[in-house]
């Protein structure tokens, strides 16, 4: 009777452990800020990668037992902070639901990543053509405020919160081997100040274009900053009934085209 007792007692313990152990990440609040910033870094540094983009789809499979459900997550990489690879990777996690069979984790503090929102992955490479979460919990991930309520303007890792992006990019570089984006598009403006050449030759049309009728105006000339700007110029027109606002219309290198359009 005695053994009995014994063996349920240490059973149980275990898996209070366990639940414990997964439920760690819900006790962050108790931290001072310097045990966060401590533990933060920690799990950036064991992580092989670091990256900021957007999930653009997810896809539930059956694994190779026929049994155990994995989620295949399709997300589109911004930057790389740690680490480099393809502007489009696969990550892989365990858990998900097909039909009524619904296999979740235990612990609801999960990694973020929210369809067609930013969010901040620390990742593993898992094979040669897919990724996964070093920890699946919501250590392993950062993401922006959604709501007027949040207090902060990006959460991530051990529940750190920051006021600005200068504010987390300054964090983020005290772990190891982490790299900011690169500002390739303000050096890109500053070159446009400093050598302002657009030239206009012509305009198709001087008189009021009615929108919904696929009339075109066509703009022609020069030095519309394609090189400065590759693929990603912009020319600015003024709206005639809130002048307050503007429409941002793609350039071409020497012919603007803009389809209905009211310019008055």
């Amino acid at each position: 009777m005695k053994e009995t007792t014994i063996k349920a007692f240490c059973l149980m313990l275990i898996s209070t452990m366990t639940f414990l152990a997964n439920a760690q990440p819900k006790n962050y609040h108790l931290l001072t800020k310097a045990e966060k910033e401590q533990k933060s870094l920690g799990f950036i540094d064991q992580a092989e990668y670091m990256v900021e983009g957007e999930r653009l789809d997810a896809e539930c499979y059956y694994g190779e037992d026929g049994k155990t459900i994995y989620t295949k997550i399709t997300f589109q990489v911004d930057h790389w902070y740690k680490g480099k690879g393809e502007n489009i990777i696969y990550i892989v996690k365990k858990g998900g639901v097909i039909g009524r069979d619904r296999q979740t984790s235990m612990h609801g503090s999960r990694p973020y990543t929210g369809k067609l929102r930013k969010s901040f992955l620390l990742l593993n490479k898992k094979n040669r053509d897919e990724y996964e979460f070093p920890f699946m919990h919501s250590s392993a991930s950062g993401r922006y405020s959604h709501s007027r309520k949040d207090d902060f303007y990006i959460k991530a890792f051990c529940e750190l919160k920051f006021d600005s992006k200068d504010a987390f990019h300054s964090f983020v570089t005290r772990a190891n081997k982490v790299k900011l984006p690169g500002k390739k598009k303000d050096a890109g403006l500053e070159e446009a100040k400093n050598n302002p050449s657009i030239l206009i030759n012509s305009i198709s049309s001087t008189s009021a274009l009615s929108a919904g009728t696929g009339q075109t105006i066509t703009i022609t000339g020069s030095g519309f900053m394609l090189d400065a700007f590759p693929g990603e110029g912009d020319v600015l027109f003024i709206n005639a009934d809130n002048p307050n606002e503007g429409h941002l219309l793609g350039l071409d290198d020497n012919c603007i085209e803009l389809q209905e359009i009211i310019i008055e």
